[in-house]
């Protein structure tokens, strides 16, 4: 879903702090959001409004501007969310990014609404495209992910902890990855943020290449001693990628 969401949770941000409108994020977008799907209509406009009405109605909703994270949600992980179980449900459901290995959810600070992907059937003049459906979902206020610094330490002792586990045990890490995926955070953000970002992604695009490596271990017993002991490191970089995501600068200047 070529990380669609993390550029949604990122434009949506940059609109909260003044740095970018309606318009210009739905043209930033609109390549891979084939509807919005509003059922219960939270955002006052019908229950399938456009793509950039959807976007301004999503910073009109609070004038205090709370700001929106990303949560990554996969089984025994909610990244956050605190439900309503409906909205728990459908995001457990959901196909996970191939580039992350979660499925993404851009959820309110402070609750209220959060927006799920679903995989859309492209027209077919746009077969090459990746398009998502943009469920709208009524959310309860999602547990703050940890700041840019507190991920970051964690990332580099996951980091540091899977290398030497890996080495005592014989085995690791796996093959060469694929180029990592990311995402340009743009001016909302800080270099800190997107440091922080490329080197999760990269962390990920390194475990993915360990799983399909796995036909190369000796045996079953290898291949779950493996993942124990990298699972740890894909949690700390799940983390990493929702605190660069979810922490713009003006969000921090106000905690």
């Amino acid at each position: 879903m070529t990380l669609v969401m993390a550029r949604l949770a990122v434009l949506l941000n940059s609109i909260d702090a003044g740095l970018a409108n309606a318009a210009e994020a739905e043209h930033a977008i609109r390549g891979h959001v084939h509807l919005v799907l509003d059922e219960h209509e939270l955002l006052g406009v019908g229950q399938s409004p456009t793509l950039r009405i959807a976007m301004a109605r999503l910073d009109r909703l609070s004038a205090h501007h709370p700001g929106w994270q990303l949560a990554l949600v996969a089984p025994g992980r909610l990244g956050g969310l605190r439900g309503p179980a409906a909205l728990s449900r459908t995001a457990l459901a959901e196909v996970p990014e191939p580039e992350v290995g979660a499925a993404p959810v851009v959820v309110r600070h402070d609750g209220a609404v959060a927006l799920v992907a679903g995989q859309a059937v492209p027209d077919e003049e746009q077969l090459d495209d990746e398009l998502v459906t943009l469920r709208v979902l009524s959310a309860e206020r999602p547990l703050s992910p940890p700041t840019p610094t507190e991920a970051a330490r964690a990332l580099a002792q996951a980091m540091a902890a899977a290398t030497t586990t890996l080495a005592t045990t014989g085995l690791t890490a796996g093959g060469r990855p694929d180029p990592a995926a990311t995402v340009a955070l743009g001016q909302a953000y800080g270099a800190a943020n997107q440091s922080l970002l490329d080197q999760a992604m990269t962390v990920l695009a390194i475990l993915a290449a360990a799983q399909q490596g796995e036909t190369d271990l000796p045996h079953s017993h290898a291949i779950t001693t493996r993942a124990a002991q990298l699972a740890p490191l894909r949690t700390a970089a799940w983390d990493a990628l929702q605190a660069a995501v979810s922490w713009p600068m003006h969000l921090m200047q106000e905690r």
